[in-house]
């Protein structure tokens, strides 16, 4: 054989066996790293998470917050809204933080101004009564950036809705008074009504709040223009009807004024 010639071994199947398998797990771990970037950690019980953020958050008479959540890389990051008691937003951040599983909390919650604060506190056990059955959703912004909503009913029967709205200065204005909602219907509440409603100049959080029963709620005795008072003698109205077998599920939204 001539001098620096040489015949090439053709490679043996169990080489190529092996770098079939490296190149199948590289391509593995790509997708696996596509996955947990994309969909966040698997491992990750996200609701449970959130249910835990949540218990945490309806700690404080004056503090109405609303918390979601999405998946990370290696954690649920969390978005808070809602309304807020004064000195309430750093012991609600700190005591977010410190559930297993959270990441970063992003805060969109408002001050609550102390004329929300008895409200707050009187519609608060009432709130969190079958929301899952009833949605007050937020549609668009209306006249003056006034936004609309939309009362979802999502009972199995026949519903009597109330919808009222705390303002920021303690009063309170009737938007919907025992109107009477289908399985499934849905109820607009326009910006133009709620923004008629608004006392003359308003600015700060308010809180929309709707309450869907089973049997007809009687229109409290309290003065409509005194919330704390009114919302008081709302929440009897309610537990009396619980008492007499009633279902009720009630929910609530939480928006800034604009108005100066």
């Amino acid at each position: 054989m001539p001098r620096g010639a040489y015949r090439s071994t053709p490679p043996r199947p169990e080489r190529r066996l092996w770098a079939a398998l490296l190149g199948v797990l590289a391509l593995g771990l790509v997708g696996a790293g596509g996955y947990l970037y994309y969909a966040g950690n698997p491992f990750l019980d996200l609701d449970t998470v959130v249910a835990q953020a949540r218990d945490v958050a309806s700690v404080g008479g004056c503090t109405l917050l609303d918390i979601t959540g999405s998946r990370t890389l290696s954690a649920a990051d969390l978005r808070v809204s809602g309304i807020v008691g004064p000195g309430e937003k750093e012991r609600v951040e700190a005591a977010l933080r410190q559930i297993p599983g959270v990441g970063r909390v992003g805060d969109d919650a408002m001050a609550a101004p102390p004329s929300l604060c008895p409200v707050l506190r009187a519609m608060a056990p009432l709130w969190s009564q079958g929301s899952a059955t009833l949605r007050l959703k937020r549609i668009d912004a209306g006249v003056a950036n006034t936004p609309s909503f939309e009362v979802v009913q999502n009972g199995a029967s026949p519903a009597f809705v109330y919808v009222d709205a705390f303002w920021p200065d303690g009063s309170v204005a009737h938007l919907v008074s025992n109107k009477v909602l289908m399985p499934g219907e849905r109820l607009p509440i326009e910006g133009r009504s709620l923004g008629s409603a608004m006392p003359m100049p308003a600015r700060g959080p308010a809180v929309i709040s709707a309450i869907a029963s089973s049997g007809f709620l009687l229109p409290p005795a309290a003065s409509p223009e005194d919330g704390v008072r009114y919302a008081t003698a709302l929440k009897k109205a309610v537990d009396d009807l619980t008492r007499g077998g009633k279902s009720v599920a009630a929910t609530w939204r939480a928006l800034q004024l604009p108005g100066g």
